[in-house]
């Protein structure tokens, strides 16, 4: 019995074909992956499948669910049709979900929305039951926290688990792992995987990486420019490439890096026993808040034309106690692109892309000189933040800098030295007057 057939599938948008003859199937319990470079097509076959298209698209060809063709639905069925009979985990958990809501909240309203008849209270006790499902026990993440008091890792869970949260017969997975490290995106596969075979659902996933999936699907679709080039059980697909197409995306999946020689030792950053603290919550209602260590005094010296990459693994995998913070890459790269003195910097100062570019937007526009008076579109500048004589900024007083995130002494132990200039004076770390 087959639970998706896509047959023929082509689509245009504003008579821009993007996709072109999509055949394929998927059956009760059975985990297929779709796989192709950047713009294949890949996500966009799996927003045909949801009937979640962009305005000026049109289809030809028939996406059936079961008995039913989704092309020819109306919006009403549809609108019930996705949660209860297929889900959908999006790439980007910061915006696929609501960063004002609980995450609780979030997935009980997933249940309210198609069962009516649901109590709020038997709505939140199925949320949590689903959230440990998906490994978020409420005895260390209760209802009430908010998506950016999570990780990566577990917002990503969060949204699985509202996408899971009515059991449908179909989930479709849209590259759940891209902005991941490699232990989280193991772990999320893993939990994707287990979900589909425990509770029999058709697992679509969507990634541009055949070795993330090998060990994972039953089947592969391989799809280039809008086209299937090439499907077929996994093992036999790997041992038996037909396209050179998909010969080369496996070649590129297992690429080595061949860097140059590196050359003579020329020092450009210099950090010296750094630590990172975060402030924790109150225990008790008079007693002092804690601190969490993410770094713990750090030094490295970085040369001139070296390549370096942070990685680590979470430190609950090393100290079940140690609560939920990451192995403090994230944190070491922030502390490196620190302008602390105001929300301006030089353009020759270290820059730091994000990881989640999704949820990032134009992020450094607003952090560069801006026309005096105006430089947030028409919202006036308060007068204590216009721009100097020198055009740096006033800076704001130390207590509130010290609130955005700065670590209490951290600039007191950190020496850097970058493109062989000293910092400025002025350009002190709010937190250095404060003892380590």
């Amino acid at each position: 019995m087959t639970l998706l057939t896509v047959s023929n599938l082509s689509l245009s948008i504003h008579g821009l074909r993007i996709l072109d003859g999509v055949t394929f199937s998927v059956a009760p319990g059975e985990i297929v992956a779709v796989t192709g470079e950047s713009g294949s097509g890949k996500s966009m076959t799996a927003l045909a499948a949801m009937q979640l298209l962009p305005k000026g698209a049109t289809t030809t060809g028939h996406i059936m669910l079961g008995e039913d063709d989704l092309t020819q639905m109306d919006e009403a069925a549809l609108c019930d049709m996705r949660g209860n009979d297929i889900g959908m985990v999006f790439q980007e958990p910061m915006t696929a979900l609501n960063p004002v809501q609980s995450i609780g909240r979030q997935v009980a309203e997933t249940i309210r929305v198609h069962e009516p008849s649901v109590s709020r209270a038997e709505a939140e006790a199925r949320a949590a039951d689903t959230l440990t499902r998906v490994g978020l026990p409420q005895d260390r993440f209760p209802l009430s926290r908010y998506p950016h008091e999570l990780s990566g890792g577990q917002r990503q869970r969060v949204v699985i688990a509202i996408a899971i949260a009515l059991r449908p017969r179909l989930l479709i997975a849209d590259e759940p792992t891209t902005a991941l490290d490699v232990t989280t995106q193991a772990q999320i596969l893993a939990l994707l995987t287990r979900l589909a075979r425990e509770d029999g659902m058709g697992l679509l996933m969507i990634t541009h990486d055949l070795a993330v999936v090998a060990d994972m699907a039953d089947r592969i679709i391989v799809m280039r420019k809008g086209q299937i080039v090439e499907q077929g059980e996994t093992q036999a697909l790997l041992h038996n490439m037909q396209h050179p197409y998909t010969k080369m995306l496996f070649d590129a999946s297992r690429h080595e890096v061949n860097l140059p020689a590196p050359p003579a030792p020329q020092p450009l950053l210099e950090v010296k026993g750094v630590c990172r603290d975060y402030h924790l919550p109150r225990k008790t209602l008079f007693g002092a808040p804690g601190t969490f260590r993410a770094v713990d005094h750090l030094s490295f010296t970085l040369n001139r034309g070296s390549v370096w990459g942070w990685s680590g693994i979470r430190l609950r995998e090393i100290d079940p106690d140690a609560g939920d913070f990451g192995s403090g890459a994230g944190a070491r790269g922030q502390y490196h692109c620190r302008w602390p003195a105001g929300l301006y910097r030089d353009a020759a100062e270290p820059r730091r892309a994000p990881q989640d570019a999704g949820g990032v937007s134009r992020p450094f526009r607003q952090l560069q000189p801006a026309p005096q008076g105006r430089p947030f579109g028409d919202r006036a500048v308060s007068p204590a933040r216009q721009p100097a004589a020198g055009g740096r900024p006033i800076p704001r007083d130390r207590r509130s800098l010290d609130r955005r995130g700065t670590a209490p002494g951290g600039c007191a132990e950190i020496h850097s030295r970058i493109l062989r200039r000293s910092a400025p004076a002025d350009r002190h770390c709010p937190g250095a007057d404060h003892p380590a």
